[in-house]
């Protein structure tokens, strides 16, 4: 493993741990997920993650000593991934990130709920989440045992979220629309706001229109992007192919002026003449 630093400071060398995009993504998966199979880490990610770029950070933190890797003993086929005492301390700085992040940057309310309930709970519900994953990680006994769990509250918080998010989105169209005569169903249609549901209906059919419009005229464009460089290309070869067969022609003529230049003059005979007879 690469052992060069650009330089003694703290911030470089932290950098030079977390300055790719995946590496704490995927420690914020497993402390805050409790993902620890490659699978889940895959499949699980939000961002997407790609199947090499996983292996490859996973190796790489282990490397820095920041997860340990073993048989998991309810799986032969399988490998779990524990985080050490190095990974476990980075709670406050996640907290920290997701604080700032909440504050400057267009965060969605369902995946930041868990960062301002950390912000909320402050250092005691840091070090008692640190407890915790030292016990399921590393095996030692939580001093004070909480319940639930801070990471069952969490988790607890972001379905509440999702739950009321769920509750005030407006039922899709085939719940209010009567298959039979194709008319507005008023009872799929009385917990909600009628007149806010229509207003949405029409902004995003106009936007799910203007959207259809911009994608055909970009078509339209790609494909005449694509004609016009075929075209290019076609006009480029042809002038290509016309100068080299001028410029084979020129060395043709100027090979048979230089020939008959330098050929040996040829004596003229003169006819005989007749004889008299």
């Amino acid at each position: 493993m690469k052992t060069e630093h650009r330089s003694g400071c703290p911030i470089n060398l932290s950098l030079e741990v977390f300055g790719d995009r995946w590496s704490l993504i995927i420690l914020r998966d497993m402390i805050f997920g409790g993902k620890r199979h490659f699978r889940e880490l895959l499949n699980g990610s939000i961002e997407g993650i790609a199947s090499n770029i996983l292996a490859d950070r996973l190796k790489r933190l282990m490397e820095l000593g920041m997860l340990t890797k073993a048989d998991d003993p309810s799986h032969k086929q399988k490998a779990i991934y524990s985080l050490t005492e190095m990974a476990i301390t980075l709670v406050p700085i996640m907290a920290h990130l997701g604080a700032w992040g909440r504050v400057w940057l267009p965060v969605s309310e369902e995946l930041s709920i868990r960062a301002e309930l950390l912000e909320k709970g402050g250092p005691p519900m840091w070090e008692q989440f640190m407890d915790e994953l030292r016990h399921d990680h590393l095996g030692t006994p939580v001093a004070t045992p909480a319940q639930p769990s801070v990471r069952a509250t969490l988790q607890a918080g972001y379905e509440a979220v999702v739950a009321r998010r769920a509750a005030s989105r407006p039922p899709p169209l085939d719940q209010l629309i009567s298959p039979l005569s194709g008319r507005l169903c008023y009872q799929g249609a009385e917990k909600h706001n009628l007149r806010d549901w229509i207003t949405l209906l029409v902004e995003n059919s106009k936007d799910t229109a203007r959207a259809r419009a911009d994608m055909r005229f970009k078509k339209q464009e790609e494909a005449a992007t694509v004609r016009q460089k075929a075209m290019a290309e076609y006009v480029a070869e042809a002038d290509a192919r016309q100068a080299k067969t001028n410029k084979l022609r020129a060395l043709r003529l100027a090979k048979e002026a230089e020939d008959l230049a330098n050929a040996p003059a040829v004596p003229v005979k003169k006819a005989p003449r007749a004889k008299k007879k």
